[in-house]
């Protein structure tokens, strides 16, 4: 992995700086990267779970704000 900066004139550089504006990334680096993002996967049945309680706790939360509401005005 390289970092490149891009001078005044625009052109690109090789740099030593931990401030980069660019990474340059060799074949190998790249397919690593792009084998390992395709390895995320995501449990279906836990993101269905997970959406359904919080589904329930703002319609919950909502239906408790317009009884309170309503109890207040009273």
């Amino acid at each position: 992995m390289n970092c490149i900066t891009t001078t005044q004139q625009g052109y690109l550089r090789t740099s030593t700086d931990f401030d980069c504006q660019l990474v340059m990334l060799s074949d190998t680096e790249y397919n690593n990267l792009v084998s390992a993002s395709q390895s995320l996967t995501i449990d279906s049945e836990l993101y269905t779970t997970v959406s359904g309680w919080i589904l329930l706790s703002f319609v919950s939360g909502h239906v408790l704000g317009r009884i309170l509401k309503t109890l207040g005005k009273g």
